[in-house]
């Protein structure tokens, strides 16, 4: 029997499906249990992604396709993350100087629900679960019914345009649509999603680990009522923030300045050994993207090095 491909339509369902599930049912549950709510939530995401496939007869190994992982593959997970994450954390910073109280607030209710329980179960819930069940809901079922799209790159935008959206807050849309991108692009090129869920999971385990750090560091020197780092307090007021604001961001963008080697250098490493792939890192003969990518990490950090410059002077 032939099996068929998604078509577009069953996206739809699914994303108005997953919306039921994160916004309202999960939302619910919620109300008397995190652990209920997070693991209810994650867990229907994958079930809906799975039955819609079924239902529809569609091929589930081309929806949700797993193969063994590769090191050199895995190694390039890794290194195309980390400029992702850097990206997304310049985009982050960036937001939090234009918009200091809302970013602020948006980042203590994030960091309400870890660093205060057992860590195995926030590693489960925060990184497990996620990486897993989001990835099937939205690198899987809906990234599969928009096989009809020709153009990878109009797909990849509107799976990371979605799965930012489904983070329920304007303030977190940028980055979680930047790193779901990179996900997005993950599944496209190995058409293997180890990979892209082992991008979920990694980066969802830094902020676990940093909060955890964190909140490690002042029971250390038994600061009084920060023993969860939910509690912290801001660190730079709005008023500083705003005064500081382009030294803040000039400082980000040289910190940003090499993601885009690092993007590089993760999607050779992804394609390295296959047939008619370039060779070599560094090959000898012209390579326009690496001179463009060369061109824009010392044109970022130009740029910011500017505007840091500009700061000093307007404070002489």
């Amino acid at each position: 029997m032939n099996k068929k491909t998604l078509k577009p339509y069953v996206g739809v369902l699914l994303v108005i499906l997953c919306a039921a599930d994160i916004f309202w049912l999960s939302d619910l549950i919620g109300r008397h249990s995190y652990y209920a709510q997070t693991i209810v939530g994650e867990l229907l995401l994958a079930v809906i992604a799975v039955v819609l496939v079924l239902l529809f007869r569609a091929d589930i190994k081309k929806v949700f396709p797993f193969g063994k992982p590769e090191t050199e593959k895995a190694a390039g997970t890794l290194v195309f993350w980390l400029g992702c994450f850097i990206i997304a954390i310049v985009a982050s910073s960036i937001l939090l100087v234009l918009f200091p109280e809302q970013m602020l607030e948006t980042s203590q209710q994030s960091g309400m629900s870890m660093g205060s329980g057992f860590f195995i179960v926030e590693f489960i819930l925060i990184c497990v679960l996620p990486g897993i069940c989001e990835e099937l809901a939205f690198r899987g079922g809906l990234q599969g019914s928009l096989g009809s799209i020709k153009n990878k790159w109009i797909v990849i935008a509107i799976v990371s345009v979605i799965f930012g959206a489904f983070h329920g807050s304007v303030w977190r849309f940028v980055p979680t649509a930047i790193l779901g991108a990179g996900m997005a692009y993950l599944l496209y090129e190995t058409g293997n999603m180890i990979y892209n869920m082992m991008f979920h999971m990694i980066n969802n385990l830094m902020p676990l680990l940093l909060l955890r750090g964190l909140s490690g560091l002042f029971d250390i020197y038994n600061a009084p009522g920060l023993r969860n780092i939910s509690e912290m307090p801001a660190m730079t007021g709005v008023e500083s923030m705003g005064q500081l604001s382009l030294m803040i961001v000039g400082m980000y963008i040289v910190y940003g300045a090499g993601a885009p080697l690092l993007i590089y250098m993760g999607n050779y490493l992804i394609h390295a050994g296959e047939p008619g792939y370039r060779k070599g890192l560094f090959p000898k003969e012209k390579n326009p993207l690496f001179t463009a990518l060369t061109v824009s990490c010392f044109g970022l950090m130009g740029f910011g090095m500017m505007l840091m410059l500009v700061f000093v002077v307007r404070n002489m």
